[in-house]
């Protein structure tokens, strides 16, 4: 994990935290090697998320990833180009974490039991 974003990402992530309906209010939680967000919701729990800056998120990824990342929290895959293995999304949902783009973040962030939801577009990986 880390910071290697593009300048650009970060503004368009927090702006679509700004207008998503169940966002009452976030904060950046100052960590040295990657970039966390709680977010707290008008309806529901707080949540840590964690903005990846992989390219592939692999499994190793996954149980290496940043320790304020545990039960609860989301992983949200940043790079537009990201992608996770359902390898992931399996081992995540076990530990109730959410993994996913934009969309499916910001669709899980309606939910309580997040981890639980899968988007249209994971349920169409899972046919294949």
């Amino acid at each position: 994990m880390g910071k290697y974003l593009h300048p650009s990402i970060l503004p368009f992530w927090e702006r679509a935290l700004n207008n998503h309906s169940n966002v009452a209010s976030w904060e950046r939680v100052p960590d040295p090697s990657d970039y966390i967000y709680r977010v707290t919701r008008v309806r529901g729990g707080d949540i840590l998320i964690l903005a990846s800056d992989c390219y592939r998120y692999s499994l190793t990824d996954f149980f290496t990833r940043n320790e304020h990342i545990g039960e609860g929290a989301m992983i949200y895959m940043a790079k537009p180009e990201s992608n996770y293995c359902l390898e992931v999304a399996d081992a995540s949902k076990e530990e109730h974490v959410t993994i996913g783009m934009l969309g499916e973040i910001l669709g899980a962030l309606n939910i309580d039991s997040h981890w639980n939801w899968e988007s249209r577009d994971r349920k169409e990986r899972r046919k294949r």
